[in-house]
Parts: C-alpha cells; sequence; structure tokens
C-alpha cells in the first residue's frame, strides 16, 4: 500500500501546542507518545486514570483482555454486580453502598484487604476480606491482591525470569547481555541501570507495552543515538527514523528521516505568532541527524557492577554525565510577521567522575536562546565592500597619478608603487569602517522599537565579520596616518622677506672689521622670527578639541546612560532592566551607539567652530596669512618636488619695519582702502596659491639650499659663537640671502628664463585635486579658498585625524568592551601624534630656514 508524501508530512503530529495531563479535561488522558490530551474511549467502558497518563476500565466493567493492546478490552457487569478488585470479573459484594451513583464495595478496614476469589483463584459467591490467594501478588497499598503481570509459571526449557518477567529464551539471544557504557573522556564501564533494564524493557516493548518503549527510547539518548553495536537501545528504532504516519505507532518518535533536516527546519506548520512586545548553525544541514529525545543528567547508567561473577552493584555512579551547554534556536520567518520555524536545541554534555566530585571541581552550565533570520546583512556588506573598494582602488589610481605629476615622475617605479599601496590603505580604511558601520546603524535602528520581529540582531558569525573589518580598518589608518606626518615634518618651507634696508647705521658688526660710514641698516630678522613661530604654533591646531569631544562622548555614555542601549532588546533603556543582566550587550548594537554618541559630538562641535568661533571668534588659518602682511613676510612651501603652496604676505604699504603709530596708520590706511591691495595681482585680495613650478625652479632651490641642509644644529651660546666666526656659517647667510632674493625676484616677474602664471583650476581639476596642465618653462600658481597651504598641517587634514580618532574609539571598544578605556586610549595615542608633529615640524622649520632652533617657542 502506498502512502503519499503529501500525507506523510501533512500530519500534524511533527508541531504540536505545548499541553501536559493538567489541561486533560474529564474523560481525556495525556498521550504522552502523541504529548497531547486524547478522550477515552467511553463506548468501550474506558476512563482516564487518576494521573491522566492512561484509560482503565470505568468503575462498572470488568477487563475481558489485557495486554494485547495499548487499553484493556472492558464489559460492563450486570446491574446486581460490580467489577472486582482487580477488574477481571463480575461479583456481587457482601457490604454494599452507593457512590457516584455507583454500586460499590464497603473497604475492608487497615488489617484485612477485600478479595472476590478464593484462595485458588477461584470467584466468591460475594467480596471478602481474606488473604491473597495463589498466584496473585499483595498490593503496597495491602487493599488489593494482584495476578502476576504475564505468567504465573515460567518453563525452564524454554524461557527464562528476567526482572520478573517470563521471556523466552529465543529472544534473548538475539539481544546479546552487553551493558558497556562509553564516555568522551575515553572511560568504559559496565552499566548496572542497562543490566536491570535493557532486555526487559526490549522485550516488553515489543509486546506493545507504551512505558518499556518509553524507557527504551530513554536508554538510546543515554547512549548518544549510538546505534552501531548489537546491544544499542537504539537498534529498536533503526526502522523508526522517519515521520511518523498516523497515531498507531507504539514506538516513541526518536529519529527524522536521514538527509530531512534541511526540509524540517524550513517547514511553516507553527502557527503561532510570536511578539517582541512586552504586552504581547555556519554547516551543511543535509547531514545533520535530528533526534526528539534528551536528558538533563544521568546518574543511572554510570553505575558499573562491581563484581561481573557476583554481579555486585555499586552504590554511586563512576561517570555523571550533565548538560553543559543548551543553546534553543530559533528562526523566524522573513516575511511572515510573528512566525517561527521548528525550533532547534543544540546540546552539549560534559562528563563528572568521582575524583571530579571528591574534588569539588567547579562546572559552569550554560543556557542561550539564539534568534536568527533569513537576513541580506552578510551579502549587502559583501556586496558593498566590493563596490565602494573597486571605487576606492579607482580613487586610489587617480591620486596616484596626481602625486606622480607633482613629484616629477614620468614612470611607474618602486616609490610610486609604495606610493599607491599608501593611498590604497587610507581610502580601503574609509571603505572598510564606512560599510559596517553603515550596516550596524541599519541593523540598530530597525531592530529598537520594533513590536513585530522584522529585524534581528547579528548573529556570532556576523559579529565577527563586522570585528575583523574594524580591525582591519584601524591597520590600515595606521599606515596612513604615518605616511601623512612623515610627509609633514619633511616638506620644503622658506620664508621670503621682502623688507629691504631704508637707512644708513653704523652698527658693528663682531665677526669683521669695522664697515664704512655709508653701510646701510640690515633688515631686523625679528620679523620673520615672530612668522615662524607662528607657523610653529598652527602646525598641530585642529578643527575641533579632542578632549572635549571625549569628555562629552563619556558624559552622555556613561553618566547618561546612553550605553544601556546597547542592550540586546527592543526597547532603549538608560540602564539595563532586571531581566537583561544575565544577557550580554550586543557587540553591534554598542559599535552602533558609540559611534553614533561620538559622530552627534563632532558634528555639533564641528558646526559650532566652523560656524561661529572661527567667523566671529578666532581663525587661526586666516589670522596667520594676516600676521605675514603685516609682518612683510611670504611663505613658500614646496610639499613635493615641483608642488606647492604660496602665501603672499608681501605689505601693501612696502615695508613693515616700523614703529607703533606707523603701523597703526598703515592698518587705517587699509580700513579706509587708502592704499594698495594685499593680493599678489594688483587690484585683487587673493594671498594664497598652490603652486605647480617649473623644474628649473627647483634644480636652482635644492643648489641654492644645499648648504642649509647641511648646517649642524645649534647646540649652545659657545657652539653659536664658533659657527658665527666660521666660513660655513657666512655661506649659509649668504645662502639664504640668495634664495630670498631669487624666489623675490621669481615672483616679482624679474627672471628672464622663469616666470609664472596665474590662473583659476577648472571644476574637474578641482573636484579631482589634480592639474592637467603640463608644466615646462613656466609655472603656474591656482588660486584657491585662501587655506589650501593648511593640507601641510594638522588643520588640513581634518577628516583623516576623525575617522583615525573614531575607528581607535571604536577599535578598542570591540576588544574591551569599555566606552571610558576607549576614550582614555584614544585620547592617549591622539596626544603622541601631536607631540610627534611638533617636535618633528619644529625641526624641520630650523633645519629648512635659517632659524635656530632655540627661537621657536
Amino acid at each position: 500500500v502506498g502512502i503519499s508524501v503529501g500525507n506523510i508530512y501533512g500530519f500534524s503530529g511533527e508541531i504540536t501546542p505545548y499541553t501536559d495531563p493538567t489541561h486533560c479535561i474529564d474523560n481525556e488522558y495525556f498521550d504522552f507518545h502523541l504529548l497531547k490530551c486524547v478522550t477515552c474511549d467511553e463506548s468501550k467502558h474506558l476512563k482516564p486514570t487518576k494521573n491522566r497518563l492512561s484509560c482503565i476500565c470505568n468503575s462498572r466493567s470488568k477487563i475481558v483482555q489485557l495486554g494485547t493492546g495499548q487499553f484493556a478490552e472492558c464489559e460492563v457487569c450486570p446491574d446486581d454486580e460490580v467489577p472486582t478488585l482487580d477488574k477481571r470479573d463480575c461479583v456481587p459484594c457482601l457490604q454494599q453502598q452507593q457512590y457516584e451513583n455507583n454500586t460499590v464495595c464497603v473497604p475492608c478496614n487497615h488489617s484485612q484487604i477485600t478479595v472476590d476469589r478464593n484462595y485458588n483463584g477461584n470467584l466468591s459467591e460475594i467480596a471478602q476480606c481474606v488473604n491473597c490467594s495463589t498466584g496473585t501478588i499483595p498490593s503496597s497499598n495491602g487493599k488489593l491482591c494482584e495476578p502476576c503481570l504475564y505468567n504465573c509459571t515460567c518453563p525452564s526449557t524454554t524461557h527464562e525470569y528476567v526482572g520478573g518477567v517470563c521471556v523466552p529464551q529465543s529472544f534473548l539471544s538475539s539481544w546479546p547481555e552487553n551493558y558497556i557504557m562509553q564516555y568522551e573522556s575515553g572511560e568504559k564501564i559496565e552499566s548496572e541501570f542497562l543490566r536491570k533494564n535493557l532486555r526487559l524493557s526490549v522485550y516488553l516493548c515489543k509486546q506493545k507495552n507504551m512505558t518499556a518503549c518509553q524507557l527504551v527510547a530513554n536508554m538510546c539518548a543515554l547512549v548518544m543515538y549510538h546505534d552501531n553495536y548489537p546491544s544499542s537501545p537504539c537498534r529498536l528504532f533503526q526502522d523508526s527514523k522517519h515521520i511518523p504516519t498516523s497515531d498507531s505507532n507504539i514506538l516513541p518518535w526518536l529519529y527524522y528521516g536521514e538527509g530531512d533536516a534541511q526540509t524540517v527546519l524550513t517547514r511553516r506548520k507553527i502557527s503561532a505568532k510570536y511578539s517582541m512586545d512586552i504586552n504581547s548553525p555556519g554547516s551543511d544541514r543535509s547531514q545533520w541527524q535530528l533526534t526528539r529525545r534528551f536528558f538533563m543528567i544521568d546518574t543511572v547508567s554510570g553505575v558499573k557492577v562491581a563484581s561481573v561473577s557476583n554481579k555486585q552493584v555499586e552504590e554511586s555512579p563512576s561517570v555523571i554525565r550533565y548538560m553543559k551547554s543548551c543553546v534553543l534556536r530559533v528562526k523566524v520567518r522573513g516575511r511572515e510577521e510573528g512566525r517561527i520555524y521548528p525550533p532547534l536545541l543544540i546540546l552539549k554534555y560534559g562528563e563528572v567522575n568521582q575524583q571530579d566530585i571528591d574534588d569539588n571541581v567547579e562546572l559552569s552550565v550554560s543556557f542561550k536562546v539564539e534568534y536568527e533570520m533569513e537576513n541580506s546583512m552578510s551579502h549587502s556588506i559583501e556586496v558593498s565592500m566590493g563596490v565602494l573598494s573597486g571605487l576606492a582602488v579607482v580613487w586610489t589610481g587617480i591620486e596616484t597619478w596626481s602625486w606622480s605629476r607633482r613629484s616629477g615622475r614620468v614612470g611607474i617605479d618602486l616609490i610610486t608603487l609604495a606610493q599607491l599601496m599608501v593611498f590604497a590603505c587610507g581610502n580601503l580604511a574609509n571603505v572598510f569602517f564606512f560599510v559596517v558601520a553603515c550596516a550596524s546603524f541599519h541593523m540598530f535602528t530597525f531592530y529598537k522599537g520594533q513590536s513585530v520581529v522584522h529585524v534581528l540582531l547579528s548573529t556570532h558569525q556576523q559579529d565577527v565579520v563586522i570585528r575583523n573589518y574594524i580591525i582591519a580598518a584601524f591597520s590600515l589608518k595606521i599606515v596612513e596616518i604615518i605616511y601623512m606626518i612623515s610627509r609633514q615634518v619633511s616638506i620644503d618651507i622658506f620664508f621670503i622677506d621682502w623688507e629691504r634696508p631704508r637707512a644708513r647705521s653704523s652698527t658693528i658688526h663682531p665677526q669683521s672689521q669695522a664697515l664704512p660710514e655709508n653701510t646701510e641698516q640690515p633688515v631686523s630678522i625679528w620679523r620673520t622670527y615672530f612668522v615662524a613661530n607662528e607657523w610653529n604654533e598652527i602646525q598641530a591646531k585642529r578643527k575641533t578639541s579632542l578632549i572635549f569631544q571625549l569628555l562629552v562622548t563619556v558624559f552622555f555614555l556613561k553618566v547618561v546612560g546612553i550605553e544601556n542601549w546597547a542592550v540586546a532588546d527592543p526597547d532603549l533603556h538608560t540602564s539595563t532592566p532586571e531581566y537583561m543582566n544575565d544577557s550580554p550587550p550586543s557587540l553591534i548594537c554598542r559599535f552602533a551607539v558609540g559611534l553614533c554618541v561620538f559622530l552627534t559630538v563632532y558634528l555639533v562641535q564641528w558646526i559650532f567652530f566652523m560656524a561661529i568661533y572661527e567667523r566671529y571668534i578666532k581663525n587661526f588659518i586666516q589670522e596667520f596669512a594676516d600676521i605675514c602682511s603685516m609682518a612683510n613676510v611670504s611663505v613658500f612651501i614646496l610639499a613635493l618636488e615641483n608642488f606647492g603652496f604660496y602665501i603672499h604676505g608681501r605689505s601693501a604699504h612696502g615695508f613693515a619695519d616700523t614703529d607703533m603709530q606707523t603701523m597703526l596708520g598703515q592698518l587705517q590706511r587699509e580700513e579706509e582702502d587708502l592704499c594698495g591691495h594685499r593680493g599678489l595681482l594688483p587690484g585683487s585680495d587673493q594671498q594664497t596659491f598652490q603652486m605647480a613650478i617649473p623644474m628649473q625652479l627647483r634644480s636652482y632651490y635644492r643648489k641654492v639650499m644645499a648648504p642649509l641642509s647641511s648646517r649642524l644644529s645649534m647646540a649652545g651660546a659657545g657652539g653659536l659663537r664658533n659657527k658665527m666666526m666660521s666660513g660655513n656659517m657666512d655661506r649659509s647667510i649668504q645662502a639664504y640671502h640668495n634664495m630670498n632674493k631669487f624666489l623675490a625676484a621669481f615672483l616679482e616677474h624679474a627672471l628672464k628664463d622663469l616666470d609664472y602664471d596665474v590662473r583659476e583650476k577648472t571644476f574637474v581639476e578641482s573636484l579631482l585635486d589634480i592639474e592637467f596642465t603640463e608644466i615646462f618653462e613656466k609655472g603656474i600658481l591656482y588660486s584657491d579658498s585662501g587655506h589650501s597651504f593648511d593640507n601641510v598641517l594638522f588643520y588640513g587634514n581634518e577628516f583623516t585625524l576623525v575617522t583615525f580618532d573614531i575607528i581607535l574609539f571604536s577599535f578598542v571598544e570591540i576588544l574591551f568592551h569599555d566606552f571610558l578605556l576607549a576614550a582614555v586610549v584614544t585620547a592617549f595615542c591622539a596626544q603622541i601624534l601631536v607631540i610627534i608633529r611638533k617636535v618633528g615640524g619644529k625641526r624641520n622649520l630650523a633645519k629648512k630656514t635659517l632659524i635656530d632652533e632655540r627661537f621657536l617657542v
């Protein structure tokens, strides 16, 4: 007879609502095979037992046949008779009384038992209080005489007593007597529990004894479902590894079909809806073997026989197995609100021997509920990473192309490839962090506040992916930061002094003989020192305050309690709820919350500094350009071989080395527009430019500045006097004056073979930060926004620095799960970068400009 697939999978026994014997109504019993309440058949004169676990003959019926089916066959007694106590016959009572509309016998006193049979087992004419007859066994309560369970006689030639039951020897020979329990530790013991119960329970189960079948199923779970040896209790279920097709199967359901794991775990038979409102595995599932029975602790199978010869039994188990880990994995249906797939329970067992018990070894037990659903986060991260990384590589190529043009390199060499890798590190770090930040924000935003399940938090595997991307982003960002600082502390910089001698002097120079009377008064160096110190002061300035940033961030996270938003609960809390005390916070939620607070504080601070502080209070970059104009000093910066920045500081009044009254008068004339403009071009105020210089200028610059580059540092007063007396100092000073005159002449268009044009960058050039024009004999000065020279300062690299701060903050937090520690480490590392930048920049400034480092404060 064929059974259709639809009938198999349509059987509702696989998924049942939870119930127990207390839920059964008057005429129902709890079927522990089906795990539901079933009605006792009244037409067969059955009623539930007191414990609601089976059906027995009702008070007016006797047992006609017992042991051939699930329940006894019953027959109603005549009206003037009642069933005997053993329910096998009907007999009149000596003393009768009415109870619950039925005629029942009056019970005997405490020293008697009521019997309704003679000593030989025949029925008495009436029920009497007598001793139990032969072939019967007194009950434990002393009220009934019960016959033998199956047979009162056991032929010794063909049968054998096993646990008080007469079992055919033919069955015993088919089930070997082997009761060895093997544990994961390698220890093997002969189990007293299996020796006492296994073969008897298997025999009774084959006789359709349901209780015995359940016991065999429990023993199968105790041996961890191993059925690869002849005496395994799981052999009884070898032919039942499938979903039951009807209620008539006497064997408990232990196994799903082989290869059915994927099908079973994706069925939609659970109709109940689950809500997150308080008012209302990474392997091949086709290879899984799902089971339906487990145990919490096993203290019976580990009791071994002390002596095989006399079958003595030890009092305590040699090995105890316990449930070490229990994970309930619930998978939510993605498109069906509030519905789930069949849950999966994943168990791990541990073992304890007697020595561990004597040593009072502490054991750890864990229970965890994991929720998962099919979501596209992992796929979205992979796709986003692929697309944005591709764009980052393209942008890296553009940056490298611009760098090679500005550096005067015509081909691809190892240095160009190294520069390509540096640019790639910075861009990929930004991409990695941006993608995981967006994914975390998305998951956090949609998870919090939902009343019906639409989004679940990330799984452990997804958390590992996000963690690894943050670690990778931090590692790559370090490379970008190191390159940025090393580039800034190695730039070529020169201060062009436009001041000219205006009077004669009789100043005596100690290093030479007396000068003639017509010697011009030397130009004061203090204006250049002043500009150099201002430059030194702004080298490590940033657009925002990191200390303020971190203090406010930690205040909101720790004091206000916003970090508690990260608990794995759909609601937002500023303190951890009691029911979540034992649940660890979500990694992705902590990352999202910390990043959200950090960015919010930063944006508020940035808007304040850009829109209010720098506009109405103090702008360090603009003030530096103004100071250059007041000091009559220009700044010539070469960041790369053929590219740099120029700050035009030539005074509109022609001189700046004067007294206070004259200087105030100059400022007043500028306010009243009674003098020329500060800009490089006549009638303009444009003071800052990007420069693309020809190779000839760079060659001459390198040739003239060679003495300055080889100059030794002035370590003390004695060394200073010695250098002033040496010829090297005279040559260095002469080189400085030559470079000053050369650059001044170049900027005044006074050199025949070297000149420049001033122009605006095209939109594409500004967008890509590149210059398309080839530079041969003429350089080009590109008008900028007024502060392009901050590219060689911390101020102009705010994006790189703030992304480093955020990535470092997140990196420390995901490793140690402590926002306060993350803030402390971030502040410490940022301060180290500032110190390195200040020290390195100060030394480079002294080296490249002939300014003694002692005059830089």
